[in-house]
């Protein structure tokens, strides 16, 4: 058995650890620097502990959105980097997952964040108070990156081995 990265790779994003016990999830949301910038070193530091050898990551993969400006596009491919960069250096196995694909496991084609939000607490009921900040702010990054994990460990258990998710 092998334990989950799921990473929602935007400004409001976050990074969800999930272990093989699917009860035990480690959180971090984006770091981001105080210039905007999403914190690499951060990151980095987060990841470090988590033995490659025990650890695969499903990225969630960039993608211009529409309505989305030229430079925040840029942006948004920038911290993508940052966090494939991370991943690489740490020797962390990697896919890179479209949208589409894991949330067509989820049955969330063309649904809001706040159904997101809704899945993972019923998958995952223990951890229902964890995506909203004490003053009600919605973090639908923490959902999307623990939906991305699940849909990896789900992938590889139907599949019984390590192989790209969007093939």
């Amino acid at each position: 058995m092998n334990n989950f990265i799921g990473i929602d790779p935007g400004k409001k994003g976050a990074i969800a650890v999930l272990h093989q016990d699917r009860r035990t999830v480690i959180w971090l949301d984006m770091p981001v620097t105080p210039a905007g910038e999403i914190d690499v070193k951060s990151i980095y530091e987060f990841l470090q502990p988590f033995a490659p050898e025990n650890y695969i990551c499903m990225l969630e993969r960039a993608q211009s959105m529409p309505k989305q400006g030229v430079v925040g596009v840029f942006t948004y491919g920038v911290g993508y980097g940052k966090v494939k960069a991370c991943l690489e250096l740490l020797g962390i196995k990697y896919n890179e997952i479209h949208p589409k694909n894991w949330k067509k496991e989820f049955k969330l084609l063309g649904k809001t964040k706040e159904d997101s939000v809704e899945t993972a607490r019923k998958l995952f009921s223990w951890h229902s108070s964890s995506y909203k900040t004490p003053r009600g702010r919605l973090l639908d990054g923490r959902a999307e990156a623990l939906l991305l994990a699940e849909h990896g460990r789900r992938n590889i258990m139907r599949s019984g081995e390590w192989k790209c998710c969007d093939e």
